[in-house]
């Protein structure tokens, strides 16, 4: 009866013995046996992966890789040579540009490539991020632009080339606030971005960041408009394009100039 005259009323009784209550069912839960299910058990995925791309059929690594065998090694060797990449403590460096050309070659989603590898999300995108900004570095001295090159006859003389115009919807990842602007014709969230290729199979322009609800017309014309980095066409050449639609976007620039 001392024990309780200790307390003041009723509720203060109540709440003591919840206390006690849960601590209690802590330690009771605390002394349960339990297995903490890991979300990548299988550690050697990856080093199995890279072993399929170089010891099996040659066409795995062309189907997967989007390149031959001796390219993907070759490729490898010279980011490992120049020091661009370097082996991780357990991922190699031919893992590491194996999940990069996976990724970029089918337009693979982190969380498939992670079922992959059995790496987690951060260490993916990590890596794609590092092999991405070594290729950067590496292009600056294996993509260069050759002027006033001949062109084999067996291009310039083929019904299959010719110089064209086109645009193409490249998938975007913007805010929730900018989706409606990019979602273009087919509902799909994207930018409408402009292309130039010329006679060499090469590309003379390149225009991206519209939204993928702008019309290519309305592209065409910012690029012959644009402020800084204006597309004009070479004297002596043409390009193949919708006829019409650079037809209005050049009409519609000469009126503007000679209306300034």
């Amino acid at each position: 009866m001392d024990d309780i005259d200790m307390f003041y009323d009723d509720e203060e009784l109540e709440c003591h013995l919840i206390r006690i209550v849960f601590v209690f069912i802590f330690f009771w839960l605390r002394q349960l046996p339990h297995t903490r299910r890991v979300v990548h058990p299988f550690r050697e995925a990856g080093s199995s992966f890279v072993q399929l791309m170089l010891e099996g059929h040659p066409r795995n690594c062309m189907d997967l890789l989007r390149m031959d065998r001796q390219t993907y090694m070759t490729l490898c060797t010279t980011l490992r040579t120049r020091n661009l990449l370097e082996d991780a403590r357990e991922i190699s460096l031919e893992e590491q540009v194996a999940i990069f050309l996976l990724t970029i070659g089918h337009n693979e989603r982190n969380r498939a490539t992670q079922n992959t590898f059995q790496h987690s999300g951060q260490t993916i995108s990590k890596y794609v991020s590092l092999v991405l900004r070594a290729l950067c570095i590496l292009g600056r001295d294996f993509i260069r632009w050759r002027p006033n090159i001949e062109l084999p006859s067996s291009i310039w003389r083929s019904e299959r080339f010719f110089p064209a115009i086109d645009g193409t919807h490249v998938p975007a990842w913007v805010t929730a606030s900018d989706q409606a602007r990019f979602r273009n014709r087919k509902g799909v969230i994207s930018q409408n971005v402009m292309a130039v290729v010329g006679f060499d199979t090469r590309f003379h322009y390149v225009l991206a960041g519209w939204e993928g609800s702008a019309t290519d017309s309305r592209v065409l014309y910012n690029a012959l408009d644009h402020p800084t980095d204006p597309f004009v066409v070479p004297e002596g050449t043409y390009f193949h394009s919708t006829l019409h639609t650079f037809l209005w976007a050049f009409h519609k620039l000469l009126r503007t100039c000679v209306h300034l």
